[in-house]
């Protein structure tokens, strides 16, 4: 056990850019990133690195006297964005992602009309989509044209789904099997394709952040001409 006073020696941490720019865009907050340009960039010597890390690094602690003998456990940290006083139990909030997830997969089994239907309501702002960072606007867009080139679509979720949360935040990714159904080249494809969401909490609902995933195996085949439009 750590004695108070002592600091802990090579603790790092490390997020990913985009997972802190979809946090922050969460938030309301647009960060400056620097030019991606890698011709543009310098290697720094590690001192020259230290020096410029030291303008902008603090320290924070927390002074005040323990008694041996007291039992007081401090309360848990409250989330700043979450209503309720306390943040709920991480096993309530990867049940609630976990059921996020399922719900969006049936949804998207629906007819074009009910699958895109209140597709607003799940994306945040600004979302990693597939690797590129796009509006929800954009996403919504590529949703449509989806949509449209395959009105027919069956979506099924294999177990398990890995659902890991912290705090306000879950990671979810497993394994779809999936039916789509081209009626204009009059061919159905069917499959097996990996899934990746980030999830927000926000308030009682959650949203979409992050949206990844690959195709793992796919057979297309042709359709009878009785059964294109099915």
């Amino acid at each position: 056990m750590m004695q108070l006073g002592t600091v802990p020696q090579n603790v790092n941490f490390a997020i990913q850019a985009p997972i802190i720019v979809n946090f922050l865009s969460t938030k309301s907050v647009t960060p400056k990133i620097e030019s991606q340009d890698t011709s543009a960039r310098r290697d720094l010597p590690a001192s020259d690195v230290a020096d410029m890390a030291e303008k902008f690094s603090v320290q924070i602690f927390c002074e005040g006297s323990q008694s041996e003998t007291s039992e007081a456990v401090p309360p848990p940290p409250k989330s700043r964005d979450l209503p309720a006083s306390t943040n709920p139990p991480t096993a309530l909030v990867e049940q609630k992602a976990k059921e996020f997830v399922l719900s969006l997969q049936a949804r998207w089994s629906r007819p074009n009309l009910e699958g895109l239907a209140g597709l607003d309501a799940l994306y945040a702002d600004e979302v990693m989509y597939y690797g590129k960072m796009t509006t929800k606007a954009g996403v919504i867009k590529e949703k449509q044209a989806f949509a449209r080139k395959f009105p027919v679509r069956e979506y099924k979720v294999r177990e398990p789904i890995s659902v890991r949360c912290q705090r306000d935040v879950c990671w979810a990714d497993g394994l779809v099997d999936f039916r789509a159904v081209d009626p204009v080249a009059k061919t159905s494809a069917e499959g097996v394709a990996t899934f990746e969401y980030q999830l927000i909490l926000w308030g009682d609902t959650m949203k979409i952040s992050l949206e990844t995933g690959e195709v793992k195996s796919r057979t297309r085949t042709p359709l009878p001409s009785s059964t294109s439009q099915q």
